[in-house]
């Protein structure tokens, strides 16, 4: 009798949506605006939609979104839009209609529909939930969620809801899922939804069955029972067979499950096809099979999940000794890493004490050579001028020659005391250094320079102020030596995080050959790594040469 009903009602709901059909394609055929014509292909869609025509649906939404963008109609076409990719999600072509909801999805944003914009964060989710990409249903879903609930029909909530408790559960997350689903069953009876509050009930009996929760499960399904006398519609009839089915399995009442799983089968496809019979006979087996010897059932049940712990074991197992294996191989690595690490800063600071030593040497050698033999050459300078004085003609003469070789050296060892360590670089600081650097060696050598600095107005470390300037001094080497320019232009700029310098020259540039032959690479390198700085160069054969150095304060 149930199946009877079953199929008397199928036959009903079809015969009237075919009513519609007819009435809609008069409606179309007589129709004269675009706008008439949208809406009536849009309402065509849908009842080919319900019936399950989904080609015929198709078309019929690609008609009214045809109109919709020849009025302009930006929520019509949202609207169609969001349509189509409704009906690639039900014929399994999820990737297909995405761009259709994508673009729904923008124009209802810049409209502000939150409603309309609901529904498609809501089919959106449905996309991913078919292809089980369960992460981006459930974000869309809450998405769904959101925007309704921000919309003045925020009763309408209870679907979004519904499909976010059915997703968390297939994301092995039941509590989620039922909790959500509570919702849902809370605002379909706000609105008296029935068959929304149907469908949610449904969900519960089968999450609930799946649970094992069974005394749930049987409040849920009577409450859907009191329901369904009460549906005008069938299309929920699906799922509510399929979760009785699944009821009366988990209690093991094989004759009802039987019954359910058939009217299931029916729904599907009204004339029960050749796999749905073999389905339906390999059920019926198995209910008479378990009948008549269930103790062999549960022994064999037994024997397999003893098999499936011991493979699952042994799997364990070998998964325990292969991560073993690569812990152990990791921590030889990181070890020699580590002794790597070790060695280079050992030689790091080694080399670093080597600079400091040498800059410290360089300061006492230069101060020797300044309060030292300076000073007892410009004395003994001073004697022979007073000697020379009472000699005669010739020996006056020899004296003047000697005076200036004796002026030369203390000039050459002044130069040598400068170059070693300059005054101006410890009393005036890095830019007055750098200026006295420019005009002592580049002048006499007939190289002009421009030199520009910015944000000096306090002096840096020690350190950095000693790198910076043997950094320029050996670049101004390298232009004097090896680069034949008769220019040079230095920018030197200070910010809060970093000091750059930019040294350029016209001179004849080099090219990878000969870089480190020609402005001693190597030790520059060591300088700059030694305060984290950088250093590129910009150079080719006959073009000059810039270089560029950036150190962090």
């Amino acid at each position: 009798m149930k199946l009877v009903a079953f199929i008397l009602s199928v036959l009903f709901f079809f015969s009237l949506n075919g009513q519609e059909i007819k009435s809609l394609k008069a409606k179309i055929a007589h129709a004269k605006s675009e706008t008439d014509l949208m809406e009536l292909y849009d309402k065509l869609g849908a009842e080919y939609f319900y019936k399950g025509d989904f080609p015929q649906a198709q078309k019929s939404f690609f008609k009214a979104l045809r109109y919709a963008e020849k009025t302009k109609n930006q929520y019509s076409i949202a609207s169609g839009c969001n349509n189509i990719a409704s009906v690639y999600n039900e014929i399994q072509q999820q990737k297909k209609g995405i761009p259709y909801i994508l673009k729904a999805i923008k124009i209802q944003k810049e409209l502000e529909e939150y409603y309309a914009l609901s529904n498609a964060y809501n089919t959106l989710g449905v996309s991913y939930y078919q292809m089980l990409d369960f992460p981006n249903a459930i974000k869309n879903y809450e998405k769904s969620v959101y925007y309704m609930l921000k919309s003045p029909d925020s009763l309408y909530v209870g679907t979004a809801y519904q499909n976010l408790g059915l997703v968390n559960y297939e994301n092995k997350n039941p509590q989620d899922g039922i909790k959500n689903l509570k919702k849902s069953l809370y605002y379909h009876k706000k609105i008296a939804d029935s068959a929304s509050l149907f469908s949610s009930l449904v969900s519960l009996v089968d999450i609930y069955s799946n649970l094992d929760q069974l005394d749930s499960a049987q409040l849920y399904l009577s409450k859907s029972d009191a329901i369904y006398p009460k549906l005008k519609s069938i299309l929920a009839l699906n799922d509510y067979y399929y979760s009785k089915y699944i009821f009366h399995k988990k209690k093991k009442d094989y004759k009802l499950a039987l019954e359910n799983h058939v009217l299931y089968l029916n729904y599907n496809d009204s004339l029960i096809n050749e796999s749905s019979k073999e389905e339906i006979y390999s059920i019926q087996d198995k209910y008479k099979a378990e009948k008549a010897d269930f103790k062999l059932q549960a022994q064999k049940k037994i024997l397999a999940r003893e098999k499936k712990i011991k493979r699952i074991l042994y799997v364990l197992f070998g998964l325990i000794l292969i991560v073993l294996i690569l812990f152990i191989l990791w921590l030889r690595g990181k070890q020699k890493q580590r002794i790597k690490f070790i060695l280079l800063e050992q030689k790091k600071v080694g080399f670093e004490k080597m600079l400091e030593g040498e800059e410290k040497e360089r300061t006492r050698i230069a101060k020797e050579l300044h309060d030292g033999v300076v000073q007892d050459l410009t004395v003994l300078k001073m004697n022979l001028n007073e000697f020379k004085e009472d000699e005669s003609d010739e020996l006056n003469q020899r004296l003047t020659h000697f005076i200036s070789n004796l002026d030369k050296t203390a000039q050459e060892v002044r130069n040598i005391s400068y170059q070693m360590m300059p005054v101006t670089l410890k009393e005036l600081g890095l830019i007055s250094a750098i200026e006295d650097l420019f005009h002592r060696s580049l002048t006499v050598q007939k190289i002009s320079y421009d030199f520009e600095h910015f944000g000096f107005e306090n002096r840096l470390s020690e350190k950095i102020e000693v790198s910076l300037y043997r950094i320029c001094q050996e670049l101004v080497n390298n232009v004097v030596k090896h680069s034949k320019a008769n220019a040079i232009t230095v920018v030197l700029k200070k910010t809060d995080d970093f000091v750059t310098l930019i040294f350029e020259d016209n001179g004849t540039g080099f090219n990878e050959n000969t870089i480190k032959k020609g402005i001693g690479l190597s030790s520059l390198n060591s300088r700059i790594d030694l305060i984290h700085g950088e250093i590129n160069f910009d150079s080719t054969s006959n073009s000059g040469t810039t270089v560029f150095i950036r150190i962090p304060l």
